[in-house]
């Protein structure tokens, strides 16, 4: 399916005179039973004002904003962070992220790069966005650069500090892995990428293909050992790698990427012209209606749910329960983050409750008096949380 297409135009954008009584509520379909209920971390506010003071240093508008975005995700997704400079280095990391991932393939803008110290020219094919990359994830980040040059700039600097400081915050052997698994991501970030730019669009041919995709440039191999940091336990290669915890592992990352497509596909297919976003999947190779693709979109999406509460039932092994747990909060969190967060939310939206665009909202105000590390805020599933914000414990210069 090629988007500039006429027919490709009318799946990215359907008619918005849609039977809306025939649309699912979004929240109430996917929070199902067995999930837990919403949570955000203890540390928000803290987390917020350190992250605020590190944004300030480096005197670029548009990075408090993604630092902000990504303390909220990780407030949602790593609820039961035990200590606040796991959660801030945390938000810096996703918030770093969100700027690669705008600045090199969803929205790219020169003036933006520029301001972040980077040549467009580098933005003019996937091979030169993946040397960049290669040489900001692997050697930069993966804390192979040392000392850090002179010449390096500001996205470079961020990644170098926070490499290094989620290094000091775990183990050389987990940090290893991680950085492996921020490779993955990115390398099937740039694959999917080029397949679009080439006109190919052989990951969007149908739900396998798309599938095989969105397990990899989704980055939920990354995403789930930040849950092992976040809580400092850590699993042993030997047991990461069983069919058990693959299956498992396997299972959240499509929940996650699912969620993320049914909740994001306003902002894709109307404002992106993205094909890749499972609901435009599903209309083009199995003629489906918008109003069919959603509820398949959301039955796939709770098939993967029920998979992880399924095995959850079969092990009596504490450590594997343990990480199945946190498994749970990891999708639970971001079903609830994506069904608060400002990013996703537009009048035009095909989805009512994403109508309703939320004017930034406070950092819920918590008091910890009499709290243990990582105890998370609860509230019932279906209320949302006023949006989180970000804090970086990266000291200044």
């Amino acid at each position: 399916m090629d988007p500039i297409t006429a027919e490709g135009h009318s799946l990215l954008h359907p008619e918005m005179h849609l039977p809306e009584s025939e649309l699912p509520p979004l929240l109430p379909s996917m929070a199902i039973e067995g999930l837990p209920t919403m949570q955000q971390s203890m540390y928000l506010p803290e987390a917020e004002k350190l992250l605020m003071t590190y944004a300030e240093r480096w005197q670029i508008v548009s990075l408090e904003s993604f630092f902000l975005l990504g303390l909220s995700l990780t407030g949602f997704i790593h609820s039961g962070v035990i200590s606040v400079d796991r959660l801030v280095a945390m938000a810096i990391l996703y918030g770093i992220l969100f700027v690669v991932d705008d600045l090199f393939i969803d929205s790219p803008n020169d003036i933006l790069l520029g301001q972040y110290g980077i040549a467009p020219s580098i933005r003019n094919s996937p091979d030169q966005i993946k040397e960049y990359l290669d040489k900001v994830l692997n050697e930069i980040f993966g804390q192979k650069s040392k000392p850090l040059p002179s010449s390096a700039n500001p996205v470079e600097m961020i990644f170098w500090e926070v490499g290094h400081d989620i290094l000091r915050l775990s183990n050389p052997e987990w940090f290893d892995t991680f950085v492996d698994g921020i490779n993955e991501w990115f390398q099937a970030s740039i694959s999917s990428h080029a397949d679009i730019v080439s006109g190919h669009n052989l990951c969007v041919q149908d739900l396998k293909s798309y599938s095989s995709m969105r397990a990899g440039n989704f980055g939920g191999t990354f995403i789930q050992l930040l849950q092992e940091f976040a809580s400092n336990c850590y699993l042993s290669e030997e047991l990461r790698s069983l069919p058990f915890m693959l299956e498992a592992k396997n299972a959240a990352t499509m929940h996650m990427a699912f969620v993320n497509d049914i909740y994001s596909y306003h902002k894709e297919s109307m404002q992106e012209e993205n094909p890749r976003n499972l609901i435009t999947v599903l209309m083009a190779s199995e003629a489906k209606t918008f109003v069919q693709a959603v509820h398949a979109a959301i039955g796939l999406a709770n098939l993967h749910a029920r998979t992880i509460l399924n095995l959850e039932m079969k092990t009596s092994n504490s450590a594997v329960q343990r990480h199945l747990q946190g498994l749970k909060e990891l999708i639970a969190g971001q079903l609830y983050y994506s069904t608060v967060q400002e990013r996703y939310r537009h009048p035009d939206s095909f989805f009512p409750e994403l109508r309703v665009v939320i004017a930034s909202p406070p950092i819920a105000s918590h008091s910890t008096n009499g709290e243990s590390p990582g105890q998370a805020h609860n509230t019932p599933a279906g209320v949302p949380l006023p949006i989180g914000q970000t804090v970086s414990l990266i000291p200044g210069p």
